[in-house]
């Protein structure tokens, strides 16, 4: 691509188990683990992206947080709720903010500033149905 830092290619992006392992990013005994944990979660490495991790370094913080790890599909009896908004939700899946808390604070706050950060766009249909 012109013009882009790098030089490489936006097809170049590493979505697949193969190219993990071409990179350097993952052990070729590791396509198992890959192809379980690419079955739940998104792979997406850009080749930028990808130098700037020290293949060398097994702790390599880019490399934590972007090439997929089998310990991703892990679960224990607290992942399913890790901050415990569970037990303030009153319907399942929602969580009430309560008055006078630091988020209840931000949220009013954001509410006013929402609508001069994102105005409302008026959508035109092209084919002039609406």
């Amino acid at each position: 691509m012109p013009g882009h830092k790098g030089g490489h290619d936006e097809n170049c992006t590493i979505r697949t188990r193969r190219k993990l392992i071409d990179a350097g990013l993952a052990a070729p005994e590791s396509v198992l683990s890959l192809e379980r944990v690419a079955a739940r979660y998104a792979v997406a490495i850009t080749p930028d992206l990808a130098d700037l991790i020290d293949r060398a370094d097994p702790n390599d913080p880019i490399a934590r947080q972007f090439v997929p790890d089998i310990a991703e599909l892990a679960t224990t009896p607290t992942s399913a709720d890790p901050i415990g908004d569970n037990v303030h939700s009153p319907v399942e899946g929602i969580v009430h903010p309560l008055s006078g808390s630091r988020a209840a604070q931000a949220g009013e706050c954001l509410r006013g500033l929402l609508p001069l950060l994102f105005p409302p766009r008026r959508w035109s249909d092209p084919a002039g149905r609406c």
